[in-house]
Parts: C-alpha cells; sequence; structure tokens
C-alpha cells in the first residue's frame, strides 16, 4: 500500500519528496519492452540447455563442428580445377581436405620427416588422418596417401597403438602395403592386409563375425578393431575405420577420412549395416 494517496492533494499541492516518489512508481514503456525481451532470452537460453542434456543423454548429440577454415567457407577460396581429378573428388566431397588439396602443386614433391611424438604415451588410439602433409602426398598404388591411404593408415594405428614402435609410422605402412602385395591395381588395399600383413607385422590379427557383442568384448580385451565399411553411412565410398570403443550402444571411431567423424558419437546400430568385415588385432 501507498504511504500516501495523490488523490488527496492536488499536484500542485505534492511535496518533491512525493512527486519523486510518484515518478519511480511509474513504468517507462520502453524500460518495461527491454525488460520482457530480457527475460524472454534467458527463458529461451534455459530451455535450450535442457533440451541439449536430454538429448545428449538420449545419445543424439550434435557432430562438433570443424575448424572454420575447414568448412564450406573455404569453398569458395580454393580453386582445384587445375588439380588431379581425384583431388577435386576429394576435395568435393570433405571440405576438411581444403588445405591439403590446394596445397597439392606447392608440397607434393616435398621431402618430409615424420614426426609421431604427439601421437605417444596416449591412452586411446591415435588417429592418422591420410590426408596429414606429413605422408598424405606420398604415392601409394595408383594415386597419393591422402585420396586412398585409409586401409594403411588404420593398420598403423592399431601397430603403433599396441606397440609404440615407430616402424607402424604411416608412411611405412604405405610402403610395406604395395611392396608386399596389399594393394592392387583397381581395388584399392586388401582385406589380407588386416590378416596376413598384421601377422607379418609381428601382430595378432582375429577375424570377427561383425556384432556389437564381439566387438564391444574384442575392444574390452585391450584390442583394436579394424572394420572395412562399405558406402553409406560413413562416406561414400567403400573404406576401412577403427571402432576405438563401443559402450551401451554408443560407438567412436577413427576415421582416417575425417577429423569430423572421428569425434562424433554414433549409435551402432545406425552404422552396423554398413560394416562388412571386423578384425581384432593385438600383440
Amino acid at each position: 500500500m501507498s504511504i500516501f494517496n495523490k488523490k488527496d492533494k492536488p499536484a500542485d499541492a505534492l511535496t518533491s519528496f512525493e512527486k519523486e516518489f510518484i515518478h519511480k512508481q511509474k513504468v517507462n514503456p520502453a524500460v518495461k519492452a527491454g525488460s520482457i525481451v530480457l527475460y524472454a532470452t534467458v527463458i529461451i537460453a534455459v530451455c535450450a540447455c535442457i533440451l541439449m542434456a536430454v538429448l545428449d543423454k538420449a545419445g543424439v548429440a550434435p557432430s562438433p563442428l570443424p575448424d572454420k577454415d575447414k568448412t564450406a567457407d573455404k569453398a569458395h577460396t580454393v580453386d582445384v580445377s587445375s588439380h588431379p581429378e581425384s583431388l577435386q573428388k576429394l576435395y568435393a566431397e570433405n571440405f576438411e581436405t581444403a588445405d591439403f588439396v590446394a596445397s597439392y602443386f606447392d608440397e607434393k614433391d616435398k621431402v618430409r620427416e615424420v614426426n609421431l611424438k604427439k601421437y605417444k604415451r596416449t591412452k586411446d588410439v591415435p588417429l592418422f588422418i591420410q590426408w596429414d602433409k606429413q605422408w598424405g602426398y606420398l604415392q601409394y598404388g595408383e594415386d597419393i596417401a591422402g585420396v586412398n591411404g585409409d586401409g594403411p593408415m588404420c593398420l598403423a594405428m592399431a601397430g603403433f597403438y599396441l606397440t609404440g614402435d615407430e616402424a607402424f609410422s604411416p608412411d611405412k605402412l604405405l610402403a610395406f602395403s604395395e611392396e608386399n602385395g596389399f594393394y592392387k591395381k583397381g581395388k584399392g588395399t586388401l582385406s589380407s592386409l588386416m590378416k596376413e600383413g598384421a601377422v607379418q607385422l609381428g601382430l595378432n590379427s582375429t577375424e570377427l563375425e561383425v556384432t556389437a557383442e564381439n566387438i564391444g568384448a574384442a575392444l574390452g580385451e585391450g584390442k583394436v578393431v579394424i572394420c572395412y565399411t562399405e558406402k553409406g553411412k560413413l562416406s561414400s565410398s567403400a573404406h576401412y575405420v577403427v571402432i576405438r570403443e563401443l559402450t551401451d550402444g554408443k560407438a567412436y571411431i577413427n576415421d582416417p577420412t575425417s577429423i569430423v567423424n572421428s569425434e562424433k558419437q554414433w549409435l551402432y546400430e545406425d552404422i552396423a549395416p554398413f560394416i562388412k568385415n571386423a578384425w581384432a588385432i593385438s600383440k
């Protein structure tokens, strides 16, 4: 209740204190509108946080965004018209490769020393990206590793993780695969690289029946699971990936063609139909 009633006095009879009190009780329309917008913004933000938490718990978390220079924005600044057709296709299908493709003519003939220091002493299977400039421009079969080196990359991930031996560096696995007949013209890396090839390198390899139970059990034993996947959910073409974790139907993979895919949480049931072969690799 007000401490006084302004109706009791004419305006010119009000004291300065009473006039100030009345003024403060009046609501400025602009201030009121601003307050409404602020309250609405806060409510929307809270609702968004709640929704994100629910989606994450349900395993439907959004994909992490790639770095800005790897997105479609880069597509408008890179001219690949003079590049080999396979690189044009690589770039069109995966904007993450923008810098690798754009640098092709400047970098392809450079001799590089491979440095695996950052991959050592990691608790997770390292992610070797086939279009890493350290080895991506190396010739592999009819093309370069940045285009078709996914098979050797996956076996390199497994071997290096299990042994820590730089004999499993990607550049050496690319050479090993081709020199020992595990690459076939027109077909790419043969699945025998994951069986006979792994054994030749001193590893154990067991082909698995492709089920979540079998893959989960192998991972639980500390093995690395390499899969051959068909064109579809993971890629526009068949290729090899590593499944590094499978828990409660949620899978994390190391995709040698994509950092984005490798950071994403997948529902196993979504990728399972595209997995055609799987091998458990161990020491």
